[in-house]
């Protein structure tokens, strides 16, 4: 956190104004007696006082209203300013009263965005990875794509943007195509196959 500079604006025998050279809040020009005073009063970093019970009672509220990782509920947790003790007990009791499983995210997580965001498997692992879940998670999410008509929604989702294109040089359709493909996380296997048959 970057500490603010201070200019003396008064200074008399007795006292000391200061004006902070980064303006408060709100906007205004910040005059005060001391200098510590103001960072004390507006960048306090947040402390919370939460009993295990009651930072339990909330992230089970969190995890009932969607399906979350361990990593969400462990940030979550250091936002409400629990210790790693408490996070730990607190982490094990959600597993243990299946409020948090990581395989049941996965595959809602993966599905979710297979259907609504158009996202290929690459997108989905890559996604599933930067939330730490096993290798075995994620091939169960992966697993469960197939179920859902994989290659199916490939060709829908391939003739809906092939349609938004319009009248464009087949060459530039091609190109935008395979960039709109790949960003979504459809394999190129997949994208090249279908991609010939644009002239």
């Amino acid at each position: 956190m970057r500490t603010p500079t201070y200019t003396t604006v008064l200074k008399t025998n007795k006292a000391k104004r200061y004006v902070c050279n980064e303006k408060a809040p709100d906007g205004s020009l910040f005059f005060c007696p001391n200098p510590t005073y103001f960072w004390s009063m507006f960048y306090k970093p947040k402390v919370t006082h939460y009993t295990v019970d009651e930072a339990r009672q909330r992230i089970e509220n969190y995890c009932a209203y969607q399906e979350r990782c361990h990593s969400e509920v462990v940030a979550k947790l250091r936002e409400m300013g629990m210790i790693d003790q408490a996070i730990d007990q607190i982490v094990s009791e959600l597993i243990a009263s299946n409020y948090l499983n990581e395989q049941r995210f996965a595959i809602q997580f993966s599905l979710g965005k297979f259907r609504i965001k158009n996202w290929g498997k690459l997108r989905v692992e890559r996604e599933l990875k930067s939330r730490n879940l096993t290798a075995f998670t994620i091939k169960k999410a992966l697993e469960a794509l197939e179920k859902e008509g994989y290659e199916k929604k490939f060709v829908e989702v391939f003739n809906k943007k092939l349609e938004l294109l319009g009248s464009i040089p087949a060459s530039q359709k091609q190109q935008k195509l395979i960039r709109y493909l790949q960003y979504r996380g459809w394999e190129n296997e997949l994208i090249f196959e279908h991609i010939k048959q644009i002239r």
